[in-house]
């Protein structure tokens, strides 16, 4: 009975964290977006601007927090390993 239980508990886990993790980043990516809106907001939606996309400074968080979720799903991971050289 145990084990279902552990079972039961690792499922309800992994589904809290696919339901949590993009909430955590978009909250993270719209704090940065808050923060670039209030020290150089001007700047970034000039920038923004050159590259064809045009925001106003009131939307830059609600911006950098869909682009944080988004890039979230496009994460990926590389490893270099080196050969095992052996002495001779």
């Amino acid at each position: 009975m145990e084990d279902v239980f552990d079972f039961l508990g690792v499922i309800s886990l992994a589904i809290l964290l696919v339901i949590f993790s993009p909430l955590i980043n978009f909250g993270l990516a719209f704090f940065v977006g808050w923060l670039i809106k209030i020290t150089f907001g001007a700047v970034f939606c000039q920038g923004l601007a050159l590259l064809g996309i045009n925001i106003s400074p009131a939307m830059i968080p609600l911006f950098c927090g869909t682009m944080g979720v988004i890039s979230s799903f496009f994460k990926s991971a590389v490893s270099f390993k080196k050969a095992d050289k052996k002495a001779s």
